[in-house]
């Protein structure tokens, strides 16, 4: 769910041409995908 909001955030900031917001929202991004990596490799 947080991974899929980052994503709709980076592309709002795009459409916005923001600079800032964009780079703020990359990152945002890349620790999404981190954290959904790390729970896709848990074990249950």
């Amino acid at each position: 769910m947080r991974w899929r909001n980052a994503q709709q955030d980076l592309a709002e900031a795009k459409q916005k041409g923001d600079a800032d917001k964009i780079a703020k929202r990359e990152r945002k991004l890349a620790e999404a995908q981190e954290e959904l990596k790390k729970l896709e490799a848990r074990d249950y």
